[in-house]
This record gives structure tokens, C-alpha cells and sequence, in this order.
């Protein structure tokens, strides 16, 4: 997959999330939401052509469905933390125990995105694994990336002014300090 149009048509599993939806249609794929459980039967019945999924979580999937499937779309994202705090989720704890879901849920945080992550800070163990078991890696010049934000630009336009123009810039400033 190297341009936009290598998605059209195909039938990709992704989160229900609003935002995915639009943005593999914009790339003219048929985006399907569905649990993780019924995804992997999906895949090895041939379902669905692909997914979206971080390379971690590709790594870290059972074997056969890298054989069983062909096509892994991937988006990277990242968000930056609750803009009105941690408390915003979990009412009003006491303070300790509070400090103890706060440093807890920051080192979740951190090994997610540490797996999120896994082959895109350098290391290659995650891809060399994608490709051991049959996968077909493509790494996209920065052309290639530029057609496919071409062609997601209205999605991402129409989500600034939802999310918050502010956010959007303080996550892509976050995200453009991780590279």
C-alpha cells in the first residue's frame, strides 16, 4: 500500500471511533467496526481485508493471522492527558488513593505507548517479527505520507473545529517532539 488508492474498496477493521470511520472512507476504503474477538475470526475467513492497529499490537497477535491476512493499515496517534485532569474520570477519590491511581495509570500509559510504539523509535524487532511471519512491510517516503494526509485534509479540517483548534495544536506538538 503506497498510495490512497490502494485502499479502495477494501474492507478494514477499525475502532468505532467517529474520526477512524471517516477517515478510512476518505482513503476509499469500506471501514468495518467490530470487537477484537469477532475481528480475528473475521480475518482468518477473509471477512475483512485489514485492519488499523499499532505495529506493537500486530507483534503481539496470534501468528495465523498473518498469514490469514494480507493488509494492516496503520495510523499513528497519540493525545495528550484529560485537558481538566485525571479527577474529570474518577469522581473524587481520597488523595491517596487518588496519587495511587494517578502514578498507576501514568506507567500504563507509558508501556502502552512504549508498545504502541514498538518498531517506529528505531528498533526493528517488532517489524523483523511482521516480516518473519510472512507480512509485507511497505515504509512510505514522505510524498507517499503526504497524498494520504491530501486526501484525509477535509476529515481533519471538519475534526479541528470538534475537537478544539487549541488541543489539535498541542497534540501535534507533542507528537511532533516524539519523532
Amino acid at each position: 500500500m503506497r498510495t490512497p488508492q490502494d485502499l479502495d474498496r477494501l474492507k478494514v477493521r477499525v475502532v468505532g471511533s467517529p474520526i477512524f470511520m471517516e477517515t478510512f472512507r476518505a482513503l476509499g476504503a469500506n471501514p468495518v467496526n467490530m470487537n477484537w474477538g469477532d475481528a480475528q475470526r473475521a480475518f482468518l475467513k477473509g471477512t475483512v481485508d485489514g485492519q488499523e492497529n499499532p505495529v506493537g499490537v500486530r507483534h503481539r497477535a496470534v501468528q495465523a493471522l498473518d498469514r490469514a491476512q494480507a493488509h494492516h493499515p496503520l495510523a499513528v496517534r497519540d493525545r495528550p492527558a484529560h485537558p481538566r485532569g485525571l479527577e474529570d474520570h474518577l469522581g473524587r477519590p481520597h488523595s491517596a488513593d487518588r496519587e495511587i491511581v494517578k502514578k498507576t495509570a501514568v506507567e500504563v500509559m507509558a508501556g502502552q505507548k512504549q508498545g504502541a510504539r514498538a518498531g517506529l523509535d528505531g528498533s526493528t524487532e517488532a517489524v523483523d517479527m511482521l516480516k518473519k511471519n510472512g507480512m509485507q512491510v511497505v515504509t512510505l517516503s514522505k510524498d507517499e505520507v503526504a497524498a494520504f494526509r491530501a486526501r484525509t485534509k477535509p476529515v481533519y479540517d471538519k475534526w479541528v473545529g470538534k475537537v478544539g483548534a487549541d488541543l489539535v495544536k498541542s497534540t501535534e506538538s507533542i507528537v511532533a517532539g516524539t519523532k
